[in-house]
């Protein structure tokens, strides 16, 4: 029996990478996962830490607070989107997220250019949530 996300898979396209395929991506490299929010930590920090699972494994999420705020509602979803650039920091692949999304939101734009901040450094090879 397979992961629950493994079915969102096919229908979010090869431009979202799995756990496993982002241990490859260079520090700084944009990267688009999705997963099942499984933790949300918050220590004595700027910063809250996220981590989605997927059929491969687990991506850990760093979110700054500002962009936590931005987002909080859709870290109650039980699938999350998130964009950001890749930290190798300690053995770890993170991602720090600079925008989040929901399943729904990406079959909302499904066939629309993603109108968001930042936008387009996500255009690698199509924007995101298209």
């Amino acid at each position: 029996e397979g992961h629950l996300f493994e079915e969102l898979r096919q229908e979010l396209g090869p431009r979202f990478v799995t756990s496993g395929q982002l241990e490859s991506f260079k520090e700084g490299a944009p990267g688009l996962v999705g997963g099942m929010v499984v933790r949300l930590q918050h220590p004595a920090a700027a910063a809250y830490f996220v981590t989605l699972e997927d059929e491969e494994g687990l991506i850990p999420l760093i979110l700054w607070e500002s962009v936590y705020h931005q987002y909080a509602g859709v870290l109650r979803e039980t699938f999350v989107l998130a964009a950001g650039k890749v930290s190798r920091k300690e053995g770890t692949v993170n991602i720090v997220v600079e925008r989040l999304g929901t399943v729904a939101d990406f079959r909302a734009r499904k066939g629309q250019r993603f109108q968001g901040p930042g936008a387009d450094e996500f255009q690698r090879p199509r924007p995101y949530f298209r």
